[in-house]
Order: structure tokens, then C-alpha cells, then sequence
């Protein structure tokens, strides 16, 4: 019964899915269709939940959830749409208890990779000019109206500062395993020193990570 609130939940295939797992989560999602969506999608999949309870229409910026009330906070693909990403970590913080975690997966854009939402080949210093940037997609020939409005140029090293700024304890997503840059870990920096390097390089593909807050935080 772990509390688990998915911020940007789209269509609810996270939520559904731990719902099915036993754990008590919620979404909250921008986009008035893909509430929509996810709330009959949960009435097929689990009549016996309250889709208006379960999927919250909103902005994740501006929740009013209870402070120390999370269990985990999951962030998929969400952080690059949201433009301050230390307010919404900070917020994250905040509404967790502590112990409890963030989830986070989302485009770097200091990578050499495909622009994640266009699929064209994406140039990493874009990051430091939007308007460019918008240019960039316009010579291509697609509409940058959603990028303009709608995109940040997220990357590794920022959500990594943003979190540790905060208090989060670094770690693997999945394993669990600290990627704290401390002497107490150094036992895990020299046996994972690849997976170290992989966490913490700036033109790794996609941000991946979780982080814990600290137990005795408040």
C-alpha cells in the first residue's frame, strides 16, 4: 500500500499497472484528453476504483498534496515539459516522507541524440539558445510551436544538482544502488566505476536515476 503519486501520468499506464501491483497510486496530468482516456481506460481495468480520484486533472506545479505523505514520486518523461525543474524537485522533496523516493526518467539534452519529441537529430549546443533551437526545427520543416511552448532542455549534470542541491541521496534506478561521490561509498565507486561513469556523464542519452529522501529530513 505505498503511496505513489505519477506526475504527467498521459494515458495512466503507470498507474494502472502499480494499481495492479498493490500500490496506491494516483496521477495528476495536464492534458484534459488523456484524463479522460485513463479514467475509462481504470473502469475497464479496475472497476472497482474511483477514476476521478485516482487520475487528478491539474498542473503539477501547483499540487496540494500534504507535506511528508509520498511514498515515491515518478517523474516519466515529465521534467522536460515543466519549466522550472527545482521548483518541482523542491516540491518533490517537500510531499515525501522521508525515506521515500523520485523516479526519474527524461531526455538529455546535452546528448547527441534524436530530439525526443521530433525525432530529428538534435545538435546539444541548441540547449543554451530556444530560439535557435526553434529555428533549427523550423529549417527542417516541422512546427516548433510545441517545443517553444512546451519543451526544456533538461540534462544530466542539472538534474543531478537540482536533486543533490536538495538533499536527495543519489541512486541507480532499479538496483538501488548509491551513487554517492563520498568517501563513505567508496567501496561501490571502485567496484561500479563503469556504471559510476555512465550515471554521471553529461552526454549520457537520457537522464535515468532515482534519489531517496533522507531518513530524519523533514
Amino acid at each position: 500500500n505505498a503511496k505513489v503519486l505519477d506526475i504527467g501520468c498521459g494515458f495512466g499506464s503507470t498507474v494502472v499497472a502499480g494499481r495492479e501491483a498493490g500500490f496506491d497510486v494516483t496521477g495528476v496530468e495536464i492534458a484534459p484528453f488523456e484524463v479522460e482516456f485513463a479514467r475509462r481506460r481504470l473502469e475497464r481495468v479496475r472497476p472497482q476504483d474511483d477514476p476521478e480520484a485516482v487520475f487528478i486533472m491539474g498542473d503539477a506545479t501547483k499540487l496540494d498534496v500534504p507535506q511528508n505523505s509520498l511514498d515515491a514520486v515518478a517523474f516519466w518523461n515529465v521534467l522536460e515539459h515543466i519549466e522550472s525543474c527545482d521548483d518541482m524537485l523542491e516540491t518533490a522533496f517537500q510531499i515525501l516522507r522521508p525515506g521515500g523516493m523520485v523516479l526519474i526518467e527524461c531526455p538529455n539534452y546535452a546528448a547527441k541524440r534524436l530530439e525526443a519529441h521530433y525525432h530529428v537529430p538534435w545538435k546539444p549546443e541548441l540547449r543554451h539558445d530556444r530560439k535557435k533551437a526553434a529555428e533549427y526545427l523550423r529549417s527542417l520543416g516541422r512546427d516548433s510551436r510545441y517545443f517553444e511552448t512546451s519543451v526544456f532542455c533538461r540534462t544530466n549534470w542539472e538534474v543531478l544538482g537540482s536533486l543533490r542541491r536538495r538533499g536527495f541521496e543519489l541512486q541507480e534506478l532499479g538496483t538501488g544502488l548509491s551513487m554517492a561521490l563520498r568517501p563513505g561509498n567508496l567501496a561501490n565507486m571502485m567496484r561500479y566505476w563503469p556504471r559510476f561513469l555512465d550515471f554521471y556523464n553529461p552526454g549520457r542519452p537520457s537522464v535515468i536515476l532515482s534519489a531517496r529522501k533522507p531518513v530524519g529530513s523533514t
